[in-house]
């Protein structure tokens, strides 16, 4: 009997967590640039009858933005650590409200990221789509501008996301409902 209740409250504290976890996997994807909007209005109505270029463009970009900050983030890149570390918790008030807040200025650092990744990678995948490879990674460092770019990202999404943990997850951990 007592295996069974043991049993039960594992599996229904884990169904919770799975749901938090789900929760912040769904917060973290509309605060990230190419999810929240993928192209900037200036770049895609010029080319509004070339939707092969302008996929292209999307793939290509977004696939690298996130691979070289994915790359970096799994292997502990010192600067970007520190952006999560040292971001507070956003004091969130509203959920939806202070959402919706944070995600204007997460499109509004999006518009500069997208120009630095436009200079960077420039224009040349417009034919075909390119995918980062971990060598290429290695070898090339990100301009300074860009890399300032995800750093003020990185900050603002982490400020988020602990501010959700610590209004949202937390105290229903200490309650006990994740569990019940």
């Amino acid at each position: 009997m007592i295996a069974h209740d043991v049993h039960t409250y594992i599996s229904a504290r884990s169904v919770g967590l799975r749901f938090s976890g789900r929760a912040l996997h769904y917060i973290q994807d509309l605060l990230t640039p190419y999810h929240l909007k993928p192209i900037p209005e200036w770049y895609w109505v010029p080319r509004l009858f070339r939707l092969r270029e302008v996929s292209n463009t999307i793939y290509t970009y977004h696939l690298r933005f996130e691979g070289y900050t994915g790359y970096h983030l799994w292997h502990g890149s010192d600067n970007y650590i520190r952006c999560i570390e040292s971001s507070r918790p956003h004091a969130i008030v509203n959920l939806r409200r202070d959402l919706m807040k944070t995600s204007r200025r997460v499109r509004t650092l999006f518009y500069k990221i997208f120009r630095e990744c436009r200079v960077f990678w420039g224009e040349w995948h417009s034919k075909t789509p390119m995918q980062p490879h971990r060598e290429w990674i290695e070898r090339h460092e990100l301009p300074k501008q860009l890399n300032l770019l995800i750093y003020r990202w990185l900050h603002l999404l982490s400020r988020f996301i602990k501010g959700y943990i610590m209004m949202h997850v937390i105290p229903h951990l200490q309650e006990g409902v994740l569990c019940e």
